[in-house]
């Protein structure tokens, strides 16, 4: 191999994985591999060829495919690596083309020249790929060119975008997804039984929160509140409902029948019972994930063109889609439509500082019918959501909140017929003395999020969930 054929060519689909392109190109460049990218020109004083043929023929030891539906598709890429198969021929060189796998196209679909090749994995983390590609150009002895350093990188970075990006001395306003709890109920209601309830309880089939503890009834309604479920459940009382201060419930518990440990989780449990009963009032549809943990999702026609619009802190209206879709083809050729659906998972906190942790879940149907399959409700979202960066989640989650506090300061959550609980519609949020100025092309909202050319296969071979 000449000495002048030590370059890594890194061939990708503009602009739909540019951002991970010029990632790897930085990440090997800091690493001191010489790498041609057509977003990282002149990168270590490497000239930009303009003849990309030259550049593969001539230059090029190591042929980076980044391989995507887009790349896949795309004749400027797949021209590209018809090239490199030329050229890897040429060499006698099996290991010229390293496919990188950077997103979750079937790899059935591959391009031909792909097949039979080992495939590095971008898809988990680009990371830990990042890592095996570096393994295999050691195995493979590339060697490293002394113009390619961190140094040259910084300096790379700071003359495209010193002026437009990276970090000043400016003060920034970061939120997180806690959301106060600004209100709790004053008294919790301890009621005894007979005995213990013989079968499980479901709340789901109580007006308000409640609870089972041995032979107590705890809730914040009082016991006339509470008479349907507890007729349906055949159950009698010992004495009347005992009301605590919920202050002192959580701090002492009741007596040595609550330890205080208990009484947290019972508060717990009924708080997160309210939060369950404000999402369906709403109109949010149940999602049970694979551990039982519940999320709520954002049915089709909920909402006015599936796009909720939210004041943020400093009075801008933004609007954000919380339901979007893609239009798809079965393996038979059939055409069919595939939602995406926004859904919240609200998760109370009790102690020093009350709040309630909003949790972001995706989740995909087709005809308003969730797939039931866990594991391709899986892949879908990592398909879906890896574009997503974290203003997507943020403003997604500020529209929920958005929508179930009416557009008020607050989310009022009722627990009986008397009490609630407030939760603050706007998050915790911090001040960094340092901000961080990122370029994004951005896309106006105003159309609902879809991909027409996507290829979604037919899961009628896919596993039963575990």
């Amino acid at each position: 191999m000449s000495d002048a054929r030590n370059m890594l060519f890194i061939s990708h689909a503009t602009p739909e994985d540019s951002e991970v392109a010029r990632w790897l190109a930085l990440r090997l460049a800091a690493e001191g591999y010489s790498v041609w990218c057509d977003l990282t020109k002149l990168l270590g004083g490497e000239p930009f060829w303009k003849e990309i043929e030259t550049a593969i023929r001539d230059r090029t030891c190591k042929f980076l495919f980044l391989l995507s539906r887009h790349s896949n598709e795309k004749q400027g890429t797949r021209d590209e690596l018809d090239l490199a198969a030329t050229v890897k021929g040429q060499l006698k060189d099996d290991h010229f083309i390293i496919p990188i796998r950077v997103d979750e196209m079937n790899f059935s679909k591959a391009n031909i020249r792909i097949h039979g090749l080992n495939i590095v994995d971008f898809t988990k983390s680009w990371m830990v790929g990042f890592q095996r590609l570096v393994e295999r150009l050691q195995d493979d002895q590339v060697a490293t060119d002394a113009r390619f350093t961190k140094d040259a990188v910084a300096v790379w970075w700071k003359d495209n975008f010193a002026v437009d990006e990276g970090v000043s001395e400016q003060d920034d306003l970061y939120l997180s997804n806690e959301f106060p709890i600004t209100k709790l109920p004053e008294k919790i209601r301890v009621i005894g039984l007979q005995e213990q309830p013989r079968t499980e309880l479901t709340p789901d089939e109580s007006p308000y929160p409640v609870t089972a503890h041995n032979r107590f009834l705890v809730s914040f309604a009082e016991p006339r509140d509470l008479l349907p479920f507890i007729e349906k459940h055949r159950l009698h009382f010992e004495e009347g409902a005992r009301d605590i201060p919920l202050q002192r419930f959580l701090a002492s518990g009741f007596h040595s029948a609550i330890d205080t440990r208990t009484a947290r989780n019972l508060t717990r449990y009924l708080v997160r019972q309210a939060l369950s009963k404000l999402a369906l009032s709403r109109g949010l549809s149940e999602y049970e994930l694979a551990n039982r943990r519940i999320f709520h999702w954002f049915p089709q026609g909920l909402i006015e063109g599936d796009k909720v619009a939210f004041q943020t802190q400093d009075g801008r209206t933004v609007r954000r889609h919380l339901i979007g879709f893609s239009s798809c083809t079965a393996r038979d050729g059939s055409a069919y439509v595939r939602n995406w659906h926004f859904g919240v998972e609200l998760k109370p906190h009790l102690g020093t500082n009350p709040s309630v942790s909003v949790l972001p879940h995706v989740c995909f149907s087709v005809d308003g019918i969730p797939f039931e399959s866990s594991k391709k409700q899986h892949r879908l979202r990592r398909s879906q959501c890896r574009s997503w960066y974290n203003d997507d989640w943020r403003d997604r989650i500020l529209a929920a909140i958005f929508h179930f506090s009416g557009g008020n300061s607050e989310v009022n959550v009722p627990v009986s017929p008397s009490q609630s609980l407030a939760i603050a519609a706007f998050p915790q949020s911090l001040v960094s003395p340092v901000s961080y100025q990122r370029i994004v092309e951005m896309q106006a909202d105003d159309a609902p999020p879809r991909d027409d050319e996507e290829y979604e296969e037919d899961d009628s071979e896919e596993d039963d969930d575990e």
